[in-house]
């Protein structure tokens, strides 16, 4: 199977996107694993996870499923675009709070050489 990669406004390829339009991938229960994206896109995880994340800054709502399943899909209700922000929120904030030990270093450091 090959996808060609269309473009949207913002130049970025939507793969992914189309792929789960065309796979039925509608809707958190119709959710396709990240492997089997993978493998019938020709891409690594990462080039995956990269692809994905290229396609959301562009726009589009690619939505993960955060239970055992697991898998992509887009969403159909509300609630599942809720539910994708609030997860990826906290993602962001469990990172910002790794990084913080970082800062408070670095600025005692850059204190410390004036």
């Amino acid at each position: 199977m090959s996808l060609k990669r269309k473009k949207t406004r913002w130049g970025a390829a939507v793969m992914v996107t189309e792929y789960l339009k065309e796979h039925g991938a509608e809707g958190e229960e119709n959710a396709i694993a990240a492997h089997v994206i993978a493998k019938n896109l020709g891409l690594t995880g990462r080039a995956l996870t990269k692809q994905i994340r290229e396609e959301r800054v562009a726009g589009n709502l690619i939505c993960a499923r955060h239970d055992n399943e697991g898998g992509y899909f887009m969403p159909v209700k509300t609630s599942e675009i809720l539910k994708q922000r609030d997860m990826l929120e906290h993602g962001m904030n469990r990172r910002r709070e790794v990084i913080e030990p970082f800062s408070c270093f670095l600025n005692g450091w850059e204190l410390s050489k004036k």
